[in-house]
């Protein structure tokens, strides 16, 4: 139906998640079950990828991996199972030696059959949030690049003047690399209200790790936009952002 162009029909919002597992993972695991010996003789496992995944998120990676515009139609939610249901794969790890390889977004493409510049290339169009004071994209996140531990790399761009932040986390960490532009990074630690100030300028190349529990701004304080590579270590998810703003 996606590759014919239909219609796809979500009902609800498409924010009901679901954990998805590509089915060669799924076959490995079964084997491996199969095969095993002597640590065990009755266990349940869930065999999953370990990652809640939105309809709306699943969407998002069809139409950048599809050649094709693919239209969709959200309808009066209905009645069926839970929006959300949690799986964790950390027994099936330790337990069988297994662990999922493949990508959500590989395993569309394989399940698909699509085979286009786009797939083979690993073109991946980006999703732009814009507001007055500029635009901010995710770049990559672990499913693009098949490896969980990833985290999550993006662009922010700042208009001349605007300041983005005032938050902290209390265990992601994150860097800052200013690479077009200038900007004025500000730190203030929540324990010792102590605060710093940091130039990041395309003329000094330079990466910068925020602090945890560290409420951090950054202010554009060039002529032009300001161009931020950014890196965190742990792709944001909605159910546990650790995301606080200044009080």
């Amino acid at each position: 139906m996606i590759n014919e162009g239909k219609t796809i029909s979500v009902n609800g919002d498409g924010k009901q998640e679901r954990d998805y597992l590509y089915v060669d993972d799924a076959v490995e695991a079964i084997i491996k079950a199969t095969l095993h010996q002597g640590k065990f003789e009755t266990a349940e496992l869930d065999i999953c990828s370990g990652t809640q995944t939105s309809l709306n998120k699943l969407l998002e990676i069809l139409k950048s991996v599809c050649p094709q515009e693919i239209p969709v139609e959200y309808k009066k939610t209905l009645s069926g199972p839970e929006w959300r249901i949690n799986k964790d794969n950390q027994s099936a790890k330790e337990l069988l030696g297994w662990q999922p390889t493949t990508s959500l977004r590989q395993g569309l493409i394989n399940s698909l059959g699509i085979k286009t510049e786009n797939t083979l290339l690993q073109i991946k169009k980006l999703v732009k949030h814009q507001d007055s004071r500029g635009m901010f994209a995710e770049v990559l996140r672990p499913e693009d690049i098949d490896n969980p531990a990833f985290g999550q790399m993006s662009i922010n761009v700042t208009s001349p003047g605007e300041t983005k932040g005032g938050h902290y986390h209390l265990y992601k960490r994150e860097w800052f690399c200013v690479v077009r532009g200038k900007g004025l990074l500000i730190l203030r630690d929540r324990a010792t209200k102590k605060r710093k100030e940091i130039i990041l300028s395309e003329d000094k190349l330079r990466v910068v790790e925020i602090p945890t529990n560290n409420v951090h701004w950054i202010k554009n304080i060039g002529k032009s936009d300001m161009f931020l590579l950014l890196y965190i270590d742990k792709s944001y998810n909605s159910e546990t952002a650790d995301t606080y703003r200044e009080e």
